[in-house]
């Protein structure tokens, strides 16, 4: 059903296509969480910031713009690695299934 409504998408098993999402759900998100590791790392502990980098990470790519700051990432406005990074999050998040299939025609 999925390679009907997206069309084009190589035919893949069930279990196959679970293992590349979650594949490719785990790499966005580490890359993430890496990015905003650094960041976070100038302000707070080395476990706090991975902490906040792990969340603000995973919330990002969810699409779900939970945030542990009482003003969200206000404070982060005019960081660029923030900013871009939260965004390829979302943009990578929300395509899904169909930024997969482009990367991975096998």
């Amino acid at each position: 059903m999925t390679r009907e409504v997206l069309g084009g998408l190589p035919r893949l098993s069930a279990p196959t296509l679970l293992k590349k999402l979650m594949l490719f759900t785990f790499i966005a998100e580490s890359v993430g969480a890496t990015l905003l590791f650094v960041v976070f790392l100038r302000k707070y502990s080395a476990k706090y910031a991975l902490w906040l980098a792990c969340f603000h990470s995973i919330s990002a790519f969810c699409n779900v713009g939970f945030s542990l700051f009482s003003n969200s990432l206000i404070q982060s406005q005019s960081d660029p690695l923030v900013n871009v990074t939260v965004m390829i999050l979302v943009i990578s998040g929300g395509l899904g299934f169909w930024l997969l299939s482009i990367f991975s025609c096998t």
